[in-house]
């Protein structure tokens, strides 16, 4: 794969912690931002499908009863610390 490369302007102090992580790792600056690059793209590529897939569901009707998924979460609350103190939450 070829690479190209970039500027990019950052503070004193980010850069220093960068160095500092770099050489705790033993690896580059340009590694360390090419993973956070790479990261930050991939979590943005899964946001944008998801949020995409939630747009078609609504979009085709297929939605969540806002009451009914309260319900449900304040049940599993009530179970789950119920569990916990050995007592029953209402």
């Amino acid at each position: 794969m070829s690479s190209s490369t970039i500027t990019i302007r950052i503070d004193d102090e980010t850069k220093r912690k960068l160095e500092t992580i770099a050489k705790l790792m033993d690896r580059s600056r340009s590694y360390l931002i090419h993973q956070a690059v790479e990261d930050l793209i991939a979590q943005y590529e899964w946001q944008l499908r998801e949020i995409e897939e939630g747009i078609r569901d609504a979009d085709e009707g297929r939605l969540v009863d806002h009451d009914a998924l309260l319900r449900k979460w304040r049940s599993k609350l009530a179970h789950s610390v119920g569990k916990q103190s050995g007592t029953a939450v209402r």
